[in-house]
C-alpha cells in the first residue's frame, strides 16, 4: 500500500502532460484543435525538410506537419497544399515552417526568401469547408494575413526587409511599431523596426529573375 501514493501521483502527472500536449482547458490549454493536413503537391529537384535537426528529403504527395520546416535550394521549388484550397508555393532558396494549420487559421513563418501563397477562396464565398480561414505569413517582426485572394511575400533577410504584393484581396499587416493596417497595395517593410520604406512598392511578377516562378506557381495552383 506504501506504493499506492506514488503510483496516483505518477498518474495525475502523466494524465496532466497528455492533456497540456492536445491543449485540453482543464490541464492549462484552451482546447483541442485539430490540425489540418498538409501535403506536396509539387516539386524541383531536391527540397529538404527538417524536424528538431533531422532531415529528409521532400517526397511528393507525402505530408508535412506542424513544426516541421521546408528548404529549397538554386533551382528547387516546392508546392505545399493545406488541406482542400490553400496552397503555397516556394520559390528556390526559400525557408518556411508550419507553425500552426487548423480550421480556425493557418500560419506560417518565412524565414527567407519569396512565396505565392493562395486561399482559393473568392471574397465571400464557401469553397470546401474553408470558411473565412485565415492565412497568415509572418517573419521576424511582420505578419501578412488574407482571408481570401492570395499575395506574394519575400523576405530579404540579408536586407532585413519585407515585401507584400496582395492579389484580388486586402491584406492585413501588423508590424512592431506600426497600428495593425490593411492594404491592396505592394508595400515593402522594415522587418527590424516594422516601418514602411515603400507604402506603394514597385513590384513587377514579370520581371525576367521571377516570371517563371510566378507562372509556374499559378499554373500548378487548384482552380
Amino acid at each position: 500500500m506504501k506504493y499506492v501514493p506514488h503510483a496516483i501521483f505518477a498518474f495525475l502527472v502523466m494524465s496532466l502532460l497528455v492533456g497540456q500536449r492536445f491543449g485540453f482547458v482543464w490541464a492549462g490549454g484552451t482546447g483541442y484543435i485539430l490540425e489540418r493536413n498538409a501535403g506536396i503537391v509539387a516539386l524541383i529537384g531536391e527540397p529538404r525538410i527538417d524536424r528538431m535537426g533531422e532531415t529528409r528529403a521532400a517526397e511528393l504527395w507525402h505530408s508535412v506537419d506542424r513544426g516541421e520546416t521546408i528548404v529549397t535550394q538554386s533551382t528547387e521549388r516546392l508546392m505545399l497544399q493545406l488541406d482542400f484550397t490553400h496552397t503555397i508555393a516556394l520559390d528556390e532558396n526559400t525557408t518556411i515552417t508550419i507553425v500552426e494549420n487548423t480550421r480556425e487559421a493557418i500560419r506560417i513563418h518565412l524565414t527567407k526568401g519569396r512565396i505565392y501563397a493562395d486561399t482559393h477562396v473568392t471574397d465571400g464565398s464557401e469553397t470546401n469547408d474553408q470558411v473565412a480561414t485565415q492565412l497568415s505569413i509572418w517573419t521576424d517582426r511582420t505578419e501578412s494575413s488574407i482571408e481570401s485572394g492570395a499575395m506574394t511575400v519575400v523576405n530579404y533577410d540579408f536586407l532585413e526587409k519585407v515585401s507584400v504584393l496582395p492579389i484580388n484581396t486586402i491584406v492585413t499587416i501588423t508590424t512592431k511599431s506600426e497600428p495593425t493596417f490593411t492594404t491592396i497595395h505592394p508595400i515593402t517593410i522594415d522587418d527590424v523596426y516594422g516601418e514602411i520604406l515603400e507604402p506603394n512598392a514597385t513590384f513587377n511578377v514579370n520581371a525576367p529573375d521571377v516570371v517563371d516562378f510566378y507562372e509556374w506557381a499559378r499554373g500548378l495552383s487548384i482552380e
